[in-house]
């Protein structure tokens, strides 16, 4: 399981919490090299990725 760092620590992501992550929600950009996305009221889960624009592509 992927953990998710949020301003509580860490959270490990239950099966469906990963699924809503892979299954391509609407994602953003912070900075030049993260890709982030908000899921199941309003946690934010970022990895490394690269941006284009408001375009971002998980690696």
């Amino acid at each position: 399981m992927k953990n998710l760092k949020n301003l509580n620590g860490f959270k490990a992501l239950s099966k469906k919490e990963q699924v809503q992550i892979n299954g391509g929600g609407r994602t953003y950009c912070k900075g030049s090299n993260m890709c982030c996305t908000r899921f199941n009221g309003g946690h934010e889960f970022c990895d490394y990725g690269y941006c284009f624009g408001n375009r971002c592509v998980w690696a």
